[in-house]
């Protein structure tokens, strides 16, 4: 059963579902993953707060602006520098190979 720790308010929906925003998800990892994880947020906290605006603000998300080319790349050199190779780090620790290209579009259940 996984844990939420007590900086966390997580209720569930419903139907018994947690769900959690994206910087609570966050927060969650650094819980349950290993000293990577927080060493990557407690460093990088702002900029994921900064990028995260962007999109929040942008027709990706909530808002209706799109991404300026500058942003993307910000955006872009961030996943790349240090998202990628943290979860490729953390994944090959419990057993995966490789990361897919791209988000799943459908989830298989059963």
């Amino acid at each position: 059963m996984l844990k939420i720790p007590d900086s966390l308010r997580l209720t569930p929906d419903s139907q018994g579902v947690y769900k959690a925003a994206l910087h609570d998800a966050w927060e969650l990892a650094a819980c349950h993953c290993d000293a990577a994880i927080r060493v990557f947020c407690d460093e990088n906290q702002e900029r994921m707060k900064d990028l995260l605006s962007i999109r929040n603000h942008s027709i990706l998300a909530h808002g209706f602006a799109p991404i300026t080319a500058e942003e993307w790349q910000r955006i872009t050199a961030f996943i790349e520098s240090g998202l990628l190779p943290l979860l490729t780090a953390q994944s090959a620790k419990v057993g995966v190979r490789n990361l897919p290209l791209q988000l799943p579009v459908m989830l298989r259940r059963g």
